[in-house]
Parts: C-alpha cells; sequence; structure tokens
C-alpha cells in the first residue's frame, strides 16, 4: 500500500510517500521518501518515529554506544553490541529537557518488554537509533527537568539523517556537512516481532530481513553547469518533464540554456510506478562574468562573495571601525547591458547581523550616469531570497545598492547573494 502524505505548517508543505508492506509472520516494511522543500534551511532529523506500548522500553542495539553519539561527536562511541531501557538511555541531567540520547551508526536495534516480546528493527542501511519514555511535545513545553512527566508510550526514532551538534554556545555552529537541508531523502525501516524467550536475539538478527522497493518514480536531481546549462536526472526507466519559470511541463531530452537563471520544476514517471515527487530549484542568472566592488569590507568577506551564488557565503562591511557607518553600498558590472525588471537580494544566512532593513537602489549604462530606481525601498528581516521590481524594465551594465539602515540599526550591513531579475 503506497499513501501520498503532505504536513502543512503556517509556511511550509512537506509532500512525501509511505508505502507499507505486510508479511504473514507479522513482519511489516516502511518505505519513505519525503521532499524537504528549499526554503527550509535545515531540519533536527529525517526518519520514521513509532510509539510503542509502554511496556516496550527494554533496548538492545548493535551500533555505536556509551555516550550518546551525532554525526559531528562519534570518536566517543564505541562500537558494540548494548543493552539499556528506555529511561536509563535519556540524560536526565541536564537542566533543560532536550534531544539527546542518539546511537549513530546502528546496524538493528530492538524494543521489547521485560519478557523480551517486542520488535526488531533495522533499516537497509545503518540508522540513527534513540528510544525514551517521553512525547516529544512535553520534552519541547518543559524547561526543567522535574518538569518532564513520563508519557504512557515509549518513543522510538529510526533516522537515516540526524543534525549535528555544532559548539555555537562557545564556538562555530553545526558545520554544513552535518546539517539536514533540503532535497529528497528516501528510507526503508523493516519491524519483526520478536519473543526472546522462544529464540535468542541473535537467532533473529541473523535472519535475512525482508526490503521493499518504494513503488514510485526516484525525484530527479535538478543541477546547473558554470556555464549555466540546465542538466535533470532521474532513475534509468523513468521519463523526466521539466518547467521553467511557470511554464508548462515538457519531456527533458536535453540540456536547457539556464544561464539568466529562473525557477525550475521537474518530476519523473516510469511504468508501474506512481509519478514521482516533484522537485524544484531557483537559481540565479550566471554571474560568472560578473565584478562586484564596495565602499569598504571585512578582510574575508570581499564584495564578490554577494555575487558568487553561494548562499553560505556574504560580504559585510568593516565592522572593526565604527567610524564606516551608514550608508555603504557595493556596486555590481555586469560585463554587458541588460533589461533588468528588478532586484534579487538574498540576505545573509544563519543570522540577522547587517541584514539592510532600508536601500536604495540604481543603474547605470556606463558606470558614471546612475539612476535611481529605487528610493527608500525596505527589506523584511529574514533569511528567505526577496525579489523587488521596478515600475518598468531598464536597460543597464551596471547596478549599486546602497544601504542606508540595518535591521539592528547597526553601523555595519552584510549581503549573502544580490542580483537582478531579467
Amino acid at each position: 500500500m503506497v499513501y501520498p502524505v503532505k504536513l502543512e505548517s503556517a509556511k511550509t508543505t512537506f509532500k512525501g510517500y509511505v508505502q507499507y508492506q505486510f508479511f504473514a509472520d507479522g513482519t511489516f516494511n516502511v518505505s519513505a521518501e519525503v521532499n524537504i522543500p528549499k526554503k527550509v534551511k535545515a531540519v533536527a532529523k529525517v526518519g520514521l518515529q513509532s510509539k510503542m506500548v509502554r511496556s516496550f522500553d527494554q533496548l538492545n542495539w548493535y551500533g555505536l554506544g556509551g555516550v550518546s553519539t551525532y554525526p559531528d561527536r562519534k570518536s566517543g562511541g564505541k562500537f558494540d553490541f548494548w543493552s539499556s531501557t528506555a529511561y536509563d538511555l535519556f540524560d536526565h541531567v541536564m537542566v533543560v529537557p532536550q534531544e539527546n540520547s542518539n546511537q549513530s551508526d546502528v546496524r538493528w536495534a530492538s524494543a521489547t518488554s521485560v519478557e523480551g516480546i517486542g520488535f526488531l528493527v533495522r533499516g537497509s542501511k545503518p540508522i540513527n537509533f534513540s528510544a525514551y519514555p517521553y512525547d516529544d511535545v512535553d520534552i519541547t513545553r518543559a524547561r526543567h527537568m522535574n518538569e518532564l512527566d513520563e508519557a504512557d508510550f515509549v518513543t522510538v526514532n529510526t533516522d537515516v539523517m540526524i543534525a549535528g551538534l555544532g559548539t555555537a554556545t562557545c564556538g562555530p555552529d553545526i558545520l554544513p556537512q552535518y546539517v539536514a537541508r533540503s532535497g529528497s531523502y528516501k528510507f526503508n525501516i523493516t519491524f519483526r516481532p520478536v519473543n526472546f524467550q522462544k529464540r535468542p536475539i541473535f537467532d533473529f538478527v541473523a535472519e535475512k530481513h525482508t526490503t521493499a522497493t518504494l513503488l514510485a518514480s526516484s525525484a530527479p536531481v535538478i543541477n546547473r553547469t558554470p556555464e549555466g546549462l540546465l542538466t535533470v536526472t532521474g532513475d534509468k526507466d523513468a521519463e523526466i518533464y521539466v518547467s521553467v519559470n511557470g511554464e508548462k511541463f515538457k519531456k527533458y531530452k536535453k540540456p536547457l540554456d539556464l544561464s539568466k537563471g529562473g525557477e525550475v520544476v521537474a518530476y519523473s514517471v516510469a511504468k508501474g510506478k506512481l509519478k514521482s515527487l516533484e522537485q524544484s530549484e531557483y537559481f540565479d542568472i550566471n554571474k560568472s562574468n560578473w565584478k562586484a566592488t564596495a565602499d569598504c569590507y571585512y578582510p574575508g568577506r570581499e564584495p564578490k562573495y554577494a555575487i558568487d551564488s553561494n548562499p553560505e557565503t556574504f560580504w559585510h562591511s568593516d565592522w572593526s571601525d565604527e567610524k564606516l557607518v551608514q550608508p555603504h553600498f557595493v556596486q555590481v558590472d555586469m560585463g554587458e547591458v541588460l533589461a533588468v525588471k528588478g532586484v534579487d537580494y538574498l540576505p545573509r544566512q544563519g543570522q540577522s547581523n547587517g541584514r539592510i532593513a532600508v536601500y536604495d537602489f540604481e543603474v547605470s549604462k556606463d558606470g558614471k550616469n546612475w539612476d535611481k530606481v529605487i528610493k527608500d525601498g525596505t527589506f523584511k528581516n529574514s533569511s528567505e531570497r526577496q525579489i523587488k521590481l521596478f515600475d518598468k524594465a531598464v536597460n543597464v551594465r551596471y547596478f549599486k545598492i546602497i544601504t542606508k539602515k540595518e535591521v539592528h540599526n547597526n553601523f555595519f550591513s552584510s549581503i549573502a547573494e544580490i542580483g537582478v531579475v531579467l
């Protein structure tokens, strides 16, 4: 049985497929694919959460253990066979209850009663495993450990991806390679009923476990080459359909010119399978020949980082000298005259320092004579891309954004990406 699923919040919609396959011995398999939209910069984890009866609090697993382990904190864990209870696995020493007790690189795990009746859980690949006698909602709400009440069930997490911990309280945030970012994720989890009174745990583990292939086409992968060519790849047996900037979907046959940027949506279809989840990517105009200058910058935060098509880098005005007050500016030479319809601004990601609140935008054909097309424009304090259109298109080669006010009234400014709408 395959079900399309949709999870909605006030600002975001997550779409996916979940497939259930049941077998005569009580084993069941869960295969899933979920698409995390581009506007979501990161999530805590991707996987399956189960709520088992409270008596299934006896845990065994084969993987890292001894301490909590995460993608960026594994070296302290020892790979072995481990046992615990759901209560003891959870770290109760923390002042404020929060995510903890994850066990990484787990090949299999079990959650059973003291009599040994329960489930053996395993993934098609090593998983992250944790279990505790609490509801995540209660963990989030409690401000102190004495406010955290036990639930009448055991929460069991089997995750294919989990974010690292970072050291943001006294050092860097989570490194990019340890963040669960936007994109499509697939996973396959099998639950096997067990009774350790009849057979020891390792007999069940030695059995070949059942897996199933999700009966839906894989979501295609969208990329653009440095030269501006759009490429879309997918399963060998699938046909791919692509829409650019809201146009009608067309069958993808060869790379397309996307040097001027735009919004790309793609899906795939294959015989005997459901249509894949739609994938979408937004690409800036190709900036490889652009050049940027600024009134000032902090070393390592040069204006070139405002046009490098990398949202993780940014230009930052010099914050070491408080005499370098607003306004600041970044000026860009696009190398050719283009018909420009608006400005495309991506604020600094990760934190709000330097984000622009009020700005002017000027354009020029020769870099000497300037026209102001936006006066006292405003941006919201958000990590999201923001587009502001002009009253009419203008033919220009140069543009300049002049920052007049920062969101916290600081004397400095920053820009992750600045571009134009054609």
